[in-house]
């Protein structure tokens, strides 16, 4: 792909065209692909939408690039990243605590301290999650996490894998909700129990104040949004929004980021439509800048400069970065200035 650009010459002298060649599209598929490969996780070409029989490059190309980066936001959402949380129990389980089997009870403690300490959850997670292109319609909606309360690492070689070694699967789960330094444990309920609009209720009841910010203020509701499982379960598979009504008429949209009509979660469809539109943006930026990125990087790599090619980078905190190739020099602009300090090109998912 090029751009071709004008940079200013001598006083009097024609403008002459710089091409600028770049594979934004590849580069950035290419990145995402290898950075969640690299983690653990699978990925899938083919989501959110199908290129398996597309023959135009240009847009395979691009799709791809999306596919992956919706994919890797999706983990950046789904995953517990390890960091200390305090743990909280809800009355609806505490009244529990004194007759709940003893290996859940250990499970519970196991998770509790890993939680406290800071540690990965990861093991204790559905098997699901180390696919990058896997929708939790639970999480999307709701935002709740399951947890399988056994402390024995699985002998099933499928759960043996790169990411972690998962402990055994259990029948009973822990419902959970997870902020930024806590741990909310709602219920246990059957594996299977996506739908139980208990589990909200007793998030709803006992810590309203986590939830308050996705609250429909100044809506009150009358009775539409007070859905079975079954309802729920129904509009999830169809990508139909649902708002969440509570027996005193309190409305909340979804916690997880809701879904699209596609299935795929909006909020994700959202960072990595802003993914795209930031890294085009740092693009035109650059052909608007070109009279001082040319002399710049030609002063850097002590040499005048035919074409101009790039490679597409993102940071650690997944801002969009070009590179000039063959000097790998980043390039920066921040209005009228120019940055080449050495910064690494990556990008990465914590676990």
């Amino acid at each position: 792909m090029k751009l071709w650009l004008r940079r200013k010459t001598n006083k009097g002298a024609k403008k002459m065209p710089i091409p600028i060649k770049h594979n934004m599209y590849d580069d950035m598929a290419n990145l995402l692909k290898k950075e969640l490969t690299e983690g653990g996780f699978v990925s899938n070409d083919n989501y959110p939408e199908d290129i398996s029989s597309e023959t135009d490059s240009a847009k395979r190309s691009y799709v791809l690039a999306w596919n992956m980066a919706y994919q890797y936001f999706n983990l950046l959402h789904r995953v517990i990243n390890p960091a200390v949380r305090k743990v909280f129990w809800s009355g609806e389980l505490e009244s529990k605590k004194a007759t709940l089997p003893s290996a859940q009870m250990r499970a519970i403690e196991a998770i509790s301290l890993a939680s406290e300490a800071g540690e990965s959850l990861l093991p204790h997670m559905s098997y699901q999650i180390r696919r990058a292109d896997f929708e939790d319609y639970l999480y999307s909606d709701w935002k709740i996490v399951h947890l399988h309360l056994d402390t024995i690492p699985s002998v099933k070689p499928h759960l043996q894998t790169k990411l972690v070694h998962f402990v055994e699967r259990t029948g009973p789960v822990l419902f959970g909700y997870v902020t930024e330094n806590g741990l909310y444990l709602i219920d246990i309920l059957e594996h299977g129990s996506w739908a139980e609009r208990e589990l909200f209720e007793i998030l709803y009841k006992n810590w309203p104040g986590i939830i308050e910010p996705y609250r429909l203020n100044g809506l009150t509701g009358t009775g539409t949004w007070i859905l079975s499982s079954e309802e729920i379960l129904r509009l999830r598979k169809a990508g139909i929004h649902i708002n969440l009504e509570m027996s005193d008429g309190s409305l909340y949209r979804p916690l997880g980021g809701g879904l699209a009509t596609s299935g795929a979660n909006a909020q994700i469809v959202t960072h990595a439509d802003d993914l795209f539109r930031r890294s085009q943006s740092v693009l035109d930026s650059i052909q608007r800048n070109i009279d001082q990125v040319v002399p710049k990087l030609e002063e850097k790599l002590g040499k005048k400069m035919d074409t101009l090619e790039l490679i597409f980078a993102l940071s650690d905190g997944l801002l969009p970065l070009f590179f000039e190739k063959s000097g790998n020099i980043p390039i920066y602009i921040e209005g009228l200035h120019f940055n080449t300090h050495n910064k690494s090109h990556k990008s990465h998912i914590e676990d």
